[in-house]
């Protein structure tokens, strides 16, 4: 009788074992599990903060990019600017100077909050000009699209017959520009001077959209489209180039 009242203690104790082991295995699976949850990302490399329009942004609240093997600033900037000239801004701004590495992590603001970012200097002294430039560029990228398809198999030299919607937002769209050109040369004092290249630089983007929505285009290609987006870079460096030579035109 005591054998038999042995065996089935000891059959109780090894049932208990194996359950506590159970469980802890079950609960250190678990806790792998929400550790990887917690360090995976969806399949993206960025996940925009909502910010105010009022503010610039905190360093926290910008979205970012992880740069991966194969990736390229021009290829980047493709994606999130919607052009590969914004490289170049985007490098200052996230102070690149030399080849990227894996894994670095690149700062991608909205254009709008990396334009009046204060690193670049150009807010708040010509806040309303760069929003001006800003709104532009969005009336023109809103048919870029659009204006490429239409010259589909059209020689250089014929004129396009464009909607009145994406004729009026480049006519708009030239119309500011050139108010932040009248701006611009309005500054003139001691201690802020004109900022002569970029001025230089914004004529020649307005005159770029002018000729647009005349339906006065270069051929299939598309070069010129390109060109209003690499004439507003110009004169975007040109600007923070004479910001950060603290409002003169030096060299």
């Amino acid at each position: 009788m005591k054998a038999v009242s042995y065996l089935i203690l000891m059959g109780f104790m090894l049932y208990a074992c194996t359950r506590d082991k159970a469980e802890e295995s079950g609960k250190s699976k678990n806790m792998m599990a929400d550790t990887v949850h917690a360090h995976s990302t969806p399949d993206k490399n960025i996940a925009p903060l909502a910010t105010s329009d009022n503010k610039t942004p905190s360093k926290d609240t910008i979205p970012v990019h992880v740069f991966q093997r194969g990736e390229t600033l021009w290829n980047l900037c493709r994606t999130y600017y919607g052009n590969r000239h914004y490289s170049s801004i985007v490098a200052i701004y996230n102070d690149i100077v030399n080849a990227i590495k894996e894994s670095t992590l690149i700062r991608v603001p909205s254009l709008k909050s990396l334009l009046c970012d204060p690193k670049l200097g150009l807010d708040p002294v010509i806040h309303n000009e760069i929003e001006k430039i800003i709104e532009a560029r969005a009336r023109f990228m809103r048919h870029e699209k659009a204006l490429f398809e239409l010259r589909n198999n059209q020689s250089k030299g014929t004129v396009l017959k464009l909607p009145d919607n994406i004729k009026e937002d480049l006519e708009t769209a030239a119309e500011l520009v050139d108010a932040s050109v009248i701006s611009l040369n309005k500054l003139n004092s001691d201690s802020t001077k004109v900022p002569v290249k970029m001025v230089e630089q914004l004529k020649s983007v307005a005159l770029n959209l002018k000729n647009l929505s005349q339906g006065i285009h270069d051929g299939p290609y598309g070069y010129d489209l390109d060109m209003v987006h690499q004439r507003l870079i110009h004169a975007l460096k040109s600007g923070i180039a004479w910001a950060r030579n603290a409002y003169q035109n030096r060299r």
